[in-house]
């Protein structure tokens, strides 16, 4: 079952955030609010960042 048919017709389709788009910070939000995933993104001047992944060691100890 393809996710379009599982939609709302009138719900908008939020285009994914990619390191290096530039954008405001409503639509940093918008999109940022609305991905699925488990990457951090930054906003930083207008520009959006994808954050390093943790290495190994430190992600024993990081608290999400």
């Amino acid at each position: 079952m393809s996710t379009l048919s599982t939609r709302r017709r009138h719900e908008p389709i939020v285009p994914p955030l990619n390191n290096g788009d530039r954008l405001t910070q409503r639509e940093f939000h918008r999109r940022y609010e609305a991905h699925a995933g488990r990457e951090k993104f930054e906003l930083i001047g207008s520009i959006v960042y994808l954050a390093s992944p943790l290495r190994r060691p430190q992600a024993n100890y990081h608290e999400e």
